[in-house]
């Protein structure tokens, strides 16, 4: 891959014709754009930007979970998809990664040196994508299990999926959010 795509990644539209076809991805801002608004996210779906390679985020974000704790690494998911989704920013992009790590909470210098070395935390991940990921095609992509059972869905979702998930999971008749 060359090292422009590895720092700054490629326009995002344009991979995403490339990949899905241009007429399926007129479809994809409209929906993105009414899942945020279900979901309550501020701000809309943007296709602006610039897409690439994550496997940098992906060391960071075992970084995250690892040292500080899932409630951090679920900071850092949030700032870079924040960026990514909705500010049109490149996620393999140092910058905007270390942006989205200070503000996880993720020490600079120790970000930057996770960042810098593509050794770093790479087996990790990759076992997790080995045990996660063989059957995922796209994000975001969710995996629910309790008691030996599991349930996966893909794309957005709005709220009553996952309340009708937890509904089977957990054999209840209903569930009530507070």
């Amino acid at each position: 891959m060359p090292s422009e795509v590895y720092e700054h990644g490629v326009n995002k539209l344009m991979w995403y014709e490339e990949r899905f076809g241009a007429d399926r991805v007129k479809t994809f801002e409209p929906r993105l754009r009414q899942a945020f608004a279900r979901a309550g996210i501020e701000g809309e779906y943007s296709l602006d930007g610039n897409t690439g390679p994550t496997s940098r985020g992906h060391r960071l974000a075992y970084l995250a979970e690892s040292k500080y704790g899932r409630e951090t690494q679920d900071k850092f998911m949030e700032a870079i998809f924040t960026r990514y989704f909705l500010k049109g920013e490149t996620p393999c992009d140092r910058d905007v990664l270390l942006a989205a790590a200070t503000e996880a909470g993720l020490d600079r210098e120790e970000c930057e040196k996770v960042i810098a070395d593509d050794d770093a935390f790479a087996a990790e991940v990759e076992e997790q994508k080995r045990r996660f990921a063989a059957r995922v095609s796209g994000v975001p992509h969710f995996i629910i299990s309790h008691g030996g059972r599991r349930l996966e869905f893909g794309g957005a979702q709005p709220p009553d999926v996952f309340a009708e998930a937890f509904v089977d999971l957990l054999g209840i008749d209903e569930l009530v959010v507070e």
